[in-house]
């Protein structure tokens, strides 16, 4: 049994009395039914062999009201995010959400702090495929050469949501010197970067765009809607070996199979065919890269950690703490007994990244107090927080009198899963440590507590 966590599937109500923002003149109704809810689509993924564990779902909304923008539309945006929640709570499965924001309105950041307010919700799309255009971007040109836009789509930063890239291959060059410029912003490539057969024949554009993307330690790639390439693309043996390629080109740990539900279905392909056709292609993989490529690496691409962080400042949701430990110092077991005493989940919803340095007194070569990693482990188990050893150091200076002789220095950060963590990547840079002892410790610990 294989188990499929699914990172790209729509669902959507284009009947007349639609109240989920989508729009019945761009969007079908599958099996003639409008209404494609949450029990239909998870009726439609059940099949032998595999089993459906939960996803993503992604919006539908910017392929809709060609001709609207301003308040109508990004009400709609904010319509299909609700009726989404409401119907993914009638589900027990594990679900997320990739919610439609207009980045180019002045509105913008009001948008995001609504859409934050959904637990779900972990990160924005805006189809950006332009010449060939997909509905709304004819009229609104290419957004990687909008200002306005490239505005918006900074402060999906500050909100601590990814964005989910559908373009062209001709823009994968300028998408990438954005990405380059917002290294802390995960972006999520979607269905291969959107090629024709045309781009995969003729091949250079796309193969020398995709390499600048592969670059972008943020950057994954969903292995999916292959029927845009060929509908029969299981008997085309150059979108198979597209696929193995990018697999290549990105790492196994960058990679992820999805559904493109109900539009992969709507054109032919059952989620047993789609599903067995996908396992066929990497068959010769061992079984541990087969379970990230169906699951594993998608639930990093889209982490709880992110999806959970209400919308607060940076001020609220950065920490970063020195205390002492070890001899005349804080203990470890009464550290660890504290955190875990006081509603650590309330603080971790509100923590995006949390660096904490260990100041150990007394003789130079005394090691960490036993169990230490044990313990801090177990704090953090089940939060999506990703714990980095930094080392011991040794360290001259004064604390609280004390001497300081080393220095052990533990970085904590949210699993982005895209990678081991890299200095470069910006985090010292943004993150600055500030000398507390243990009891400014506790007092900054319960303040986080207790912020709404």
């Amino acid at each position: 049994m294989v188990n499929i966590w699914d990172p790209h599937f729509h669902i959507w109500d284009v009947s007349e009395v639609t109240q989920s923002g989508h729009d019945p003149a761009q969007l079908f109704a599958p099996k003639e039914d409008p209404v494609y809810t949450i029990d239909r689509y998870e009726n439609d993924m059940a099949m032998e062999g595999f089993k459906l564990t939960g996803g993503v779902f992604v919006e539908a909304v910017s392929v809709c009201h060609v001709e609207s923008d301003g308040p109508l539309f990004e009400e709609s945006c904010l319509a299909e995010t609700v009726w989404t929640s409401r119907e993914m709570d009638r589900s027990k499965l594990d679900y997320r959400i990739v919610a439609s924001a207009p980045l180019e309105s002045s509105n913008i950041e009001n948008i995001l702090a609504s859409l934050k307010q959904h637990l779900r919700v972990c990160g924005i799309r805006q189809i950006i495929n332009h010449e060939p255009s997909w509905p709304r971007n004819e009229k609104r040109g290419d957004f990687l050469e909008n200002p306005s836009w490239r505005k918006g789509f900074t402060l999906l930063e500050e909100f601590g949501l990814s964005f989910d890239l559908q373009l062209n291959p001709h823009q994968f060059i300028d998408a990438s010197i954005l990405g380059e410029a917002h290294p802390n912003i995960p972006m999520i490539i979607g269905h291969l970067g959107s090629p024709t057969l045309a781009d995969l024949e003729q091949g250079q554009r796309y193969w020398e765009g995709m390499r600048r993307l592969a670059e972008l330690e943020q950057a994954t790639i969903k292995l999916s809607m292959l029927t845009y390439q060929d509908p029969e693309w299981d008997s085309n043996q150059l979108v198979k070996e597209t696929v193995l390629k990018i697999i290549d080109l990105f790492g196994i740990d960058r990679c992820f199979f999805a559904s493109n539900f109900p539009v992969e279905q709507h054109l032919g392909w059952s989620a047993s065919r789609l599903y067995q056709s996908f396992h066929d292609l990497v068959k010769h993989f061992s079984e541990d890269e087969q379970n990230k490529l169906f699951s594993q690496n998608a639930k990093l691409a889209y982490p709880l950690c992110i999806q959970n962080r209400p919308t607060v400042s940076s001020s609220e949701v950065c920490f970063s703490f020195r205390f002492l430990i070890g001899q005349n110092g804080f203990g470890t077991e009464d550290f660890f007994s504290e955190c875990t005493s006081r509603s650590r989940d309330r603080l971790f919803d509100k923590i995006r990244c949390l660096k904490v340095s260990f100041f150990h007194t007394g003789y130079a070569d005394q090691q960490t107090s036993p169990g230490f990693d044990k313990h801090f482990q177990h704090l953090f188990q089940g939060t999506g927080i990703g714990i980095r050893d930094m080392g011991n150091h040794a360290r001259h200076g004064q604390i609280n009198s004390r001497p300081l002789k080393r220095h052990h220095h533990i970085l904590v950060k949210r699993q982005t899963g895209i990678g081991e963590f890299k200095r470069k990547s910006g985090f010292f840079r943004r993150f600055r440590p500030i000398g507390c002892d243990i009891n400014d410790f506790f007092c900054s610990f319960a303040n986080g507590l207790n912020k709404d």
